[in-house]
């Protein structure tokens, strides 16, 4: 039998958005958390929970913001010059980062 062992994560998603022209609002949230995990696979899993909870936080915290402000958000771009197999993994870029809001 493996012993627990014990982590502190700390991540922090954030994003620069361009409310108006020379003007930028910086959003961000931070997470700590402290795991318990047996191996490195429990560990990885639980790692990945964290993140999962920061994403949700912070397009919660994102909405709220831009509500609140009475902002309009301005979706990233992503563009490339590449072959195809690039603007296919550009294009699903794309995708997720426009389900975040």
């Amino acid at each position: 039998m493996e012993n627990k062992r014990k982590s502190r994560i700390r991540k922090k998603i954030g994003r620069k958005i361009q409310t108006k022209e020379y003007e930028s609002l910086d959003v961000s949230v931070e997470i700590e958390e402290e795991i318990e995990w047996e191996n490195l696979e429990e560990r990885h899993e639980k790692t990945n929970g964290v993140s999962r909870i920061l994403i949700k936080d912070y397009k919660n915290t994102m909405t709220q913001v831009l509500k609140d402000l009475q902002l309009s958000q301005n979706k990233a771009t992503v563009t490339s010059d590449s072959d195809k197999a690039s603007d296919e993994l550009v294009g699903k870029l794309q995708e997720e980062v426009d389900s975040l809001f």
